[in-house]
């Protein structure tokens, strides 16, 4: 009896791991997308944000995006099957394999987050350039993609503000209340970190036209342990 009901309660973690692990809570905020937890970022329509759009992945076209970025590793051949449908709707398809977790070489993250600000700088400088960007649940790995997006390219930006509205408010590290506590600290170890490298750097003057991956040279995480915290 007491095996059974471990088993049992083993397969109910398990299973509401899962069922983390593949959907944002999150609702989309744009009418014409399911994909849940899609917003516009900033003030521009011509950049996305969402969890990975899976069988909604079609919606992009009737919303003319150009160009999706998945910003995330590949686990199940998940990543290939997408670049592959992305072909076959004509949408160009771009793979930086980005972690979350066990990141074991920090300044190649910091170097993944430059060739991603560039990408997105190259598709919106383009005439009808729309990019979509997503990792799994479009919460962590995609928030601060979104939230060093805005502070390089917005006017006298405040970190902490951004840190908050665009990263905590749509699921970033605890900003998720329903998100696994082992999560939330890998987040913070991982990734806030990186944020706080960033908004440092922009602080200081950094701006994207002076944006290079040589500024990861200097990028250690263990400098960074005063991070913002969700509110």
């Amino acid at each position: 009896m007491k095996s059974h009901l471990l088993v049992s309660t083993l397969f109910i973690l398990i299973s509401n791991s899962n069922t983390w692990a593949q959907a944002s809570s999150f609702k989309s905020s744009i009418k014409e997308l399911d994909i849940r937890n899609t917003h516009y970022v900033g003030k521009t329509l011509q950049i996305i944000r969402g969890q990975a759009p899976q069988a909604n992945v079609h919606q992009l076209v009737d919303l003319n995006v150009t160009d999706v970025l998945i910003f995330k590793n590949e686990t199940k051949n998940e990543v290939q099957a997408e670049l592959k449908e992305l072909k076959q709707l004509g949408i160009k398809g771009h793979h930086i394999p980005f972690l979350w977790k066990d990141i074991r070489n920090h300044k190649l993250a910091c170097r993944q987050m430059v060739q991603a600000i560039h990408l997105i700088e190259k598709v919106t400088g383009e005439e009808n350039g729309k990019i979509f960007f997503h990792c799994t649940v479009g919460e962590d790995r995609t928030g601060i993609l979104a939230g060093v997006w805005r502070l390089l390219s917005e006017k006298r930006p405040q970190a902490e503000n951004t840190f908050q509205r665009e990263m905590c408010q749509r699921g970033f590290a605890e900003g998720n209340p329903d998100k696994p506590e082992h999560v939330v600290t890998q987040v913070q170890e991982n990734l806030s970190p990186l944020y706080m490298f960033f908004a440092e750097q922009i602080e200081n003057g950094l701006t994207i036209n002076d944006l290079d991956e040589s500024l990861c040279n200097d990028y250690n995480p263990s400098e960074y342990q005063n991070i913002f915290q969700c509110r």
